[in-house]
């Protein structure tokens, strides 16, 4: 069910507080919301049922991990300035006529109000909610590639996933990723790394979207080696090292120093 702007903000800041205090009471949160008891509660489940925090004993604690997975549309709410600087210079990037797979990430949850320009468009992804937002524009065929449905995230993943996605042949596959480092690029998900890299190996050009957050981080599934990433879009210049890196590999770097 979608949720309002207003519980958005309240789940962010139950998250923000668990940031700078990863254990804390029932009691005390609820002095530092102005919300209801009954709403604060519907609340932590929530929460909790996402697997973001655990409640006992009258105390919460937030759950920790580089693979902490949120909801798409709790995700989204994060770093959106940066994810909003990253689909404008994407949506520069794509011409008229273009076909692109996208993958759900949080990242590019702007970028089909940025392509209205564009006419032509033919859009493979494996995310209900992007592929609604996208239907909703007159300039776009939109394809949802079927499969499994992973609960809460609106995802479809798994073997008939890939094997849709590798009978396409687009122009681009734009993705995120949960971490880079010098190594290459993971996720935390096998059935997700799957499908990333099926979209890889089916497009002409590939394009990451990284926000600099999620840079000198790494998790347990590489999905890609540098030598298969056409370019890579960020907010802000990364360090000296991953220029270098990212130069020997041949790789295009686009990024906007207009972050503060």
């Amino acid at each position: 069910m979608s949720q309002t702007p207003a519980k958005f903000e309240r789940l962010n800041e139950i998250i923000q507080i668990l940031r700078d205090t990863p254990q804390i009471s029932i009691a005390d949160l609820s002095k530092q919301m102005f919300t209801s008891k009954s709403t604060l509660r519907r609340d932590l489940i929530e929460l909790e049922r996402s697997n973001i925090i655990r409640r006992q004993y009258g105390m919460i604690q937030l759950l920790q991990g580089n693979n902490l997975e949120f909801t798409y549309e709790k995700r989204r709410n994060e770093n959106a300035r940066l994810k909003r600087t990253i689909s404008r210079q994407i949506a520069a990037r794509i011409p008229s006529n273009a076909a692109f797979f996208i993958d759900g990430s949080s990242t590019f949850f702007s970028l089909p109000e940025l392509l209205h320009e564009q006419v032509g468009l033919h859009v493979i992804t494996n995310n209900v909610n992007m592929g609604l937002q996208f239907n909703s524009l007159n300039n776009v065929e939109t394809i949802i590639a079927g499969g499994k449905m992973v609960p809460r995230t609106a995802t479809t993943l798994g073997s008939t996933t890939v094997r849709e996605i590798q009978s396409f042949h687009p122009d681009f596959a734009l993705l995120s990723t949960s971490s880079i480092d010098a190594e290459g690029i993971y996720v935390a998900d096998p059935e997700q790394a799957a499908v990333k890299e099926a979209m890889i190996d089916a497009a002409k050009c590939v394009i990451f979207g990284i926000d600099s957050t999620k840079f000198d981080q790494s998790d347990y599934i590489r999905i890609t080696n540098m030598d298969q990433i056409n370019e890579i879009v960020t907010d802000k210049q990364p360090s000296a090292a991953y220029r270098t890196l990212f130069e020997n590999y041949h790789i295009q770097l686009t990024y906007s120093e207009q972050h503060h």
